[in-house]
């Protein structure tokens, strides 16, 4: 089996970085939920907060996974203009599909300063 070709890397990337900015967004969702129910419950402030600490951090990681694909996604499309002819088509097309991916999820969320 061959090395992989710098293209396929950074495809693997931006498709990492993708399925990441997804977890950290349904995890943002399910501790948001957490805090409320345990709100509603009437829990008192040391029950609650660890799952304020967490939902905190949830939120602030997420603009940092969207900047790092927004790095990778400008990282990959350098490569695809540089790949070599022998590339095969099917690393262009998963990488082109990365970069639509990617620039979709982008859109969707927005992309931090």
């Amino acid at each position: 089996m061959p090395p992989p070709t710098p293209l396929s890397i950074k495809t693997s990337s931006v498709l990492r970085l993708i399925k990441e900015e997804a977890s950290y967004h349904e995890e943002t969702i399910q501790q948001k939920a957490a805090v409320e129910k345990l709100e509603l419950e009437g829990a008192d402030e040391y029950d609650l907060r660890q799952p304020r600490q967490v939902l905190e951090q949830t939120i602030v990681m997420a603009p940092a996974v969207r900047k790092q694909l927004h790095t990778a996604l400008g990282a990959l499309s350098e490569a695809m203009e540089a790949a070599p002819e022998s590339e095969s088509e099917e690393n262009k097309e998963k990488a082109k599909r990365a970069l639509d991916d990617g620039r979709k999820v982008l859109e969707e969320h927005g992309v931090p300063e």
